[in-house]
């Protein structure tokens, strides 16, 4: 949920089943899985994310021309454009960490790579942010420490997740409105004696 929890019950529907999973003691990176697809559903809830792909390529335009001040203005600019949409605030937040990052970093991200790390960092804002303290009553006993080394590693896992891949290549193609593209439903098998000689 958000840092200052304001809307948790909204958010409930979309990492609630995180929260849970890391409450019980979960592999951390099956956690991570679970953050990334609720993104999707956060998108989805939200109806759509229409700033995406305009903060994705402001940020690999600002990190090829190492000009923060360009991301800058391009962030705000997104912000007023899009700011009926719910999710815009996270995204452009997350497309100015990114960006200056990459810049400090001297690093020129593929439009892939960009996609990533923004819906990595909305992850990590929209619901690992608010994770500690829940973790540390219920998991760790009341210690935060031990909390915050729990949701430091979920986070520091969320990049590496199937989910991200998949969500990042499918909001690089997303609708107008900023919905991800649908997963391809994967061919049906006939379970007839041809079609079984033919999948031979």
């Amino acid at each position: 949920m958000p840092t200052d929890g304001a809307d948790f019950g909204r958010t409930r529907p979309c990492y609630g089943r995180a929260y849970t999973m890391a409450r019980d003691g979960a592999d951390n990176a099956d956690v991570a899985e679970c953050v990334m697809r609720g993104v999707e559903l956060d998108i989805r809830r939200d109806g759509g994310a229409p700033a995406f792909t305009e903060a994705v390529d402001l940020v690999v335009a600002a990190c090829r021309s190492a000009n923060g001040s360009q991301l800058l203005a391009g962030v705000d600019a997104t912000r007023q454009k899009f700011v009926d949409s719910p999710l815009t605030r996270h995204i452009a937040e997350a497309a100015a960490k990114t960006g200056l990052a990459g810049i400090a970093a001297g690093n020129i991200p593929s439009r892939e790579q960009a996609a990533r790390e923004l819906l990595v960092r909305i992850g990590a804002s929209r619901c690992c942010d608010g994770m500690t303290g829940y973790v540390a009553r219920h998991r760790t006993k009341n210690n935060v420490r031990e909390g915050n080394a729990v949701v430091g590693d979920i986070k520091a896992r969320l990049g590496q997740t199937f989910a991200v891949k998949d969500l990042a290549n499918r909001m690089l193609n997303c609708s107008q409105k900023g919905l991800p593209a649908r997963v391809p439903k994967a061919a049906s098998v006939s379970h007839s004696a041809d079609g079984l000689n033919e999948e031979l």
